[in-house]
């Protein structure tokens, strides 16, 4: 039997980051195996390097499974690379049907415009890139 370590900080503790399994499955081989490192945290990711392979990303604390993979890849200027993403978590129809997005269909998020302390871009796997962030505290109220 094979037993896997969760490193110690990325236990589900609460405030620590959660941890993720991560492999890869080849077209060309037909064979699934683990990615390095197989166990990460959640916010990292396996990067889908050609048409023909996929990854995958498993949420140990809710089950969570996220798909990878790129359908097309043209070798041209600038370069072109249509991914796709598959959350089993999150029902929300998207652009590819439930939970399955593609990465031409990203968008940005924030904490609301009465707040507005930051914005992020969220991308086709649910990750989040900061864009912005600042303090209402910095601006000065505008009298009309």
């Amino acid at each position: 039997m094979n037993l896997i370590c969760i490193p110690r900080n990325l236990r589900t503790d609460s405030g620590r980051e959660q941890p993720c399994l991560y492999f890869t499955y080849s077209y060309a081989t037909g064979e699934i195996g683990p990615a390095k490192p197989l166990v990460a945290e959640c916010g990292w990711m396996v990067p889908v390097r050609s048409t023909q392979e996929e990854t995958f990303q498993t949420q140990l604390s809710i089950g969570e499974l996220t798909q990878r993979s790129m359908d097309l890849e043209l070798d041209s200027v600038p370069r072109i690379e249509f991914r796709r993403s598959h959350i089993s978590g999150y029902p929300q129809p998207m652009a590819l049907g439930t939970g399955t997005n593609h990465n031409y269909n990203s968008w940005l998020y924030s904490d609301g415009e009465s707040k507005l302390s930051f914005v992020d871009i969220i991308h086709e796997d649910s990750h989040a890139s900061l864009l912005w962030t600042f303090h209402l505290s910095e601006f000065q109220a505008c009298e009309a």
